[in-house]
């Protein structure tokens, strides 16, 4: 009776080993083909960038709108020229950069110290707009208001000629990209503490796996140069599972291009 009982479990156990290990596998299987996709649609914004950069268009035109909020072809001119001079001053590690992917990263960045960051309390934040609306108009103490302008019109792209809004609106675009400046710098802060804190908000089995595997070795006080890449690479995955997680459209994909900049309320933030 024993063997037969034996009998009977032994190839029960080994149903329930092979229903695990196939489980196990369709997971693993399942996440890398998600991460695979993920990497595809990251692929698919390098293209995308790489076609704008292509195009002979005004620096106003909304290319792209990250969760509603707008990109202008400014934007990625001005992050090409970044990078340019990044790659430029001998950093290799800048080429290959997609502009427009770096654009979405900041407009993430910015959204995130928007949502979770004490804007109000940020006196970088509070006091940027008159300090650009003061220089703009006054100058600084090395600079007249004619050399700031020129200077300011020169790092982001934009020729005299090609400004679309009167001075007054203007301005005020200016004013806000003073303060985006910012609220990218807290929005670093808070990915920096998320990926490790939150990874959940990912939705990625992968990333939660290489956090938890980033935390033992932290505990067990190991100081390594693959611990700086593993962290390099958490920032990486949880960096892109946030933009593949939002709305993002690209209107020149979707024959959706517009050139009125909608109004900006400095004083909203």
């Amino acid at each position: 009776m024993k063997n037969i009982k034996w009998r009977i479990f032994i190839p029960l156990i080994a149903v329930v080993c092979i229903i695990s290990v196939l489980a196990t596998g369709f997971g693993i299987k399942h996440s890398m083909r998600y991460n695979e996709y993920k990497d595809s649609e990251v692929q698919k914004l390098f293209a995308y960038g790489d076609k704008l950069e292509q195009m002979d268009i005004p620096p106003n035109t909304i290319v792209a709108r990250f969760n509603g909020e707008e990109i202008l072809f400014r934007e990625i001119e001005t992050y090409r020229r970044s990078i340019n001079n990044y790659i430029a001053d001998g950093h290799k590690d800048g080429i290959g950069k997609s502009a427009f992917y770096e654009v979405v990263k900041n407009k993430l960045q910015a959204q995130l110290a928007k949502e979770y960051s004490n804007i109000k309390g940020d006196e970088r934040i509070r006091t940027a707009p008159d300090k650009l609306y003061d220089e703009w108009y006054n100058g600084t103490e090395d600079r007249t208001a004619e050399e700031f302008q020129e200077e300011y019109l020169e790092v982001l792209y934009i020729e005299e000629d090609e400004i679309w809004l009167d001075e007054e609106d203007f301005v005020t675009y200016l004013q806000y990209i003073s303060m985006e400046f910012f609220l990218i710098s807290n929005g670093i802060s808070i990915i920096n503490d998320f990926m490790l804190e939150k990874p959940e908000m990912a939705n990625d089995d992968e990333l939660i796996k290489k956090v938890e595997e980033y935390n033992s070795r932290q505990q067990r006080q190991e100081i390594s140069n693959d611990m700086w890449l593993l962290l390099r690479e958490i920032e990486d995955l949880f960096t892109r599972d946030l933009i593949m997680n939002s709305d993002l459209q690209l209107c020149v994909d979707d024959m959706e291009l517009s050139y009125t900049v909608p109004e900006v309320d400095v004083n909203k933030w």
